[in-house]
C-alpha cells in the first residue's frame, strides 16, 4: 500500500503538462525564488525545519527585491498563476525531502485576495499529501470580504496545510485576524526582533505572551545577532528565521544541505551554514 507522500511523487509527476500549460499562458522566466531556511532552535543549537519562499524578479541580470515589484505584482492577475507554478515546481523537487522528513514545511506568501476557492480546488486536485504546504498572509493589501476568506481558509486547514500572519506587529489587523480566522501561527515582524536584545521589548513581550497562551506557533524573522537569538529563546520562542542561520538559498542548495543535516542529526552532529559551504559549493 502507497504512503501518501509516495502517492504524492506520482499525483505530481502527472502534473507535469500542467505545468508546462502554465508557464506559457504567462512569461515567469522574470522571476525566481530563493528559499529562506527557518530553524528550530535549542541550549545546544539548531537545525532546519522548513524554509519560506521569497520572490525575487530578475532584469538584465541584476536581482531585484521585492519592495521594488511587489505592490505591482499583487494588484494584477498574474502573480496567482506565478505562485500556483512555483507550488508544483518546489513539491516536485520537494519530495526526497519529504521521504526523509515528513514534517517539513515551505512557506509562500500570499495575498488575501488569492484566497479563494479556486486556489483551493487547485491545490486539491494537485497534490494528495498537502501537509508540506505553508501559507502566509500578507497585510500590503486587506481582507474585503471576510465570509469567503474564512471559508477558504477552513478549508485550506482541513487540508493540513498551516495558515500563518505575516510580519504581526506592522499592522494593524493581525488581532482581528486571529480571532476570525483559524490560523496556526504568526511570524514576528523583524523590526520587533531587532529591538529584542537591547531592552526595548515590552511591546513584543506582550504579543509573545498572548500568542503563547493562544497556543499559536511563533516565528522570529529578522533574526541577526546571537543576543537576538539569546534573547528569543529565553522568551520561548525556539523557531526561528535570519542571516544569523542562514541566507536565502537557491532551492536546489537547500534541498542539498537539509539533505546533509539529516545524515548528520542521525549521527548527533549540529551543522551549520559556514560547515555547509564547504561540503556544497553551488552558485
Amino acid at each position: 500500500m502507497k504512503s501518501a507522500i509516495q502517492h504524492n511523487l506520482i499525483e505530481i509527476s502527472e502534473t507535469n503538462s500542467s505545468l508546462e500549460y502554465t508557464s506559457r499562458k504567462m512569461d515567469c522566466s522574470e522571476y525566481i525564488f530563493h528559499f529562506q531556511p527557518i530553524v528550530q532552535v535549542t541550549a545546544e543549537g539548531y537545525k532546519m525545519i522548513g524554509a519560506e519562499a521569497l520572490i525575487r524578479k530578475v532584469s538584465n541580470g541584476t536581482v531585484i527585491l521585492p519592495d521594488a515589484f511587489i505592490e505591482e505584482l499583487e494588484a494584477s492577475d498574474a502573480l496567482a498563476e506565478l505562485m500556483k507554478d512555483h507550488i508544483l515546481k518546489t513539491a516536485v523537487q520537494l519530495n526526497c525531502i519529504l521521504l526523509e522528513n515528513d514534517t517539513f514545511k515551505v512557506s509562500f506568501n500570499v495575498p488575501p485576495s488569492m484566497l479563494t476557492h479556486s486556489f483551493v480546488d487547485f491545490i486539491e486536485n494537485k497534490f494528495s499529501n498537502c501537509k508540506w504546504l505553508c501559507l502566509e498572509i500578507t497585510e500590503r493589501t486587506k481582507v474585503t470580504d471576510f465570509t469567503t476568506t474564512k471559508g477558504v481558509i477552513d478549508r485550506l486547514r482541513k487540508l493540513g496545510i498551516d495558515i500563518y500572519l505575516d510580519d504581526v506587529g506592522s499592522g494593524f489587523g493581525d488581532n482581528y485576524y486571529l480571532q476570525e480566522f483559524d490560523i496556526t501561527g504568526v511570524k514576528i515582524d523583524k523590526s520587533f526582533t531587532s529591538r529584542i536584545a537591547h531592552g526595548d521589548s515590552k511591546v513584543i513581550d506582550c504579543y509573545i505572551k498572548m500568542y503563547q497562551e493562544l497556543g499559536l506557533n511563533i516565528v522570529a524573522e529578522g533574526v541577526e545577532t546571537k543576543e537576538q537569538t539569546n534573547a528569543l529563546l529565553k522568551r520561548g520562542v525556539h523557531r526561528q528565521q535570519g542571516y544569523y542561520f542562514y541566507k536565502p538559498l537557491p532551492l536546489k542548495k537547500l534541498l542539498m544541505w537539509k539533505q546533509f543535516e539529516l545524515i548528520a542529526f542521525k549521527n548527533k552532529q549540529v551543522v551549520n551554514q559556514s560547515q555547509l559551504d564547504k561540503v556544497i559549493k553551488l552558485p
